[in-house]
């Protein structure tokens, strides 16, 4: 099961298709435990809509934030309960970001970004092992640009997607000698990625 991911895709590159294969397969075996926060008003697949939260004004972005601190106070009641049963309880939550840096946009201009990065950084550090997971979706593969801090960038899963010409997220990706360290690794995908290239 995927863990906390980093989504990076350019429009148009099929992330929608991707988050809903993920949600519906997830769902099937684990059960309702997702929440979105989305400024665009996508269709999220039947969720129940007290967990999709349309955010479509700066003010909206209070909402992310209360979500985001209901979300850690789960996470350190299922810790302080692992702490005394010795197994983490409850089903997976995962906290949904869509458009990432729309919302981190929107926090900032009612200057709450602060508060809410400090809190989706205390979820990235210590949700993996109880099962609260943050996904974030973005233009960019850089943990740093998306507002989080360095010593959260290795608790993230890096996704990137293209289909047809949109392949630039793939591209950067698969360039960024941090991620990929061997540069004949990445010498040998730019090769495969340009074979499979329709352009």
């Amino acid at each position: 099961n995927p863990g906390h991911l980093l989504v990076s895709c350019k429009t148009g590159s099929g992330k929608t298709t991707f988050i809903k294969s993920l949600i519906r397969r997830m769902y099937e075996l684990e059960g309702d435990g997702f929440i979105v926060a989305d400024p665009k008003g996508s269709k999220w697949m039947g969720l129940d809509p007290r967990r999709v939260f349309r955010i479509r004004q700066d003010s909206d972005a209070h909402n992310i934030l209360a979500v985001a601190r209901k979300t850690l106070e789960i996470l350190h009641s299922r810790i302080a309960s692992r702490e005394k049963s010795g197994a983490s309880e409850g089903i997976r939550i995962t906290l949904i970001l869509d458009e990432w840096p729309t919302l981190l946009d929107m926090a900032k201009a009612v200057r709450i970004d602060d508060q809410l990065m400090s809190t989706l950084n205390a979820i990235v550090r210590l949700g993996r092992e109880d099962r609260v997971n943050l996904w974030i979706m973005g233009q960019s593969h850089l943990v740093s640009e998306a507002g989080f801090s360095r010593t959260t960038q290795n608790n993230f899963e890096l996704v990137a997607l293209g289909r047809d010409d949109q392949l630039q997220s793939v591209r950067s990706i698969i360039s960024d000698q941090w991620v990929i360290q061997d540069r004949k690794r990445r010498q040998t995908l730019n090769a495969e990625l340009d074979q499979s290239d329709p352009t």
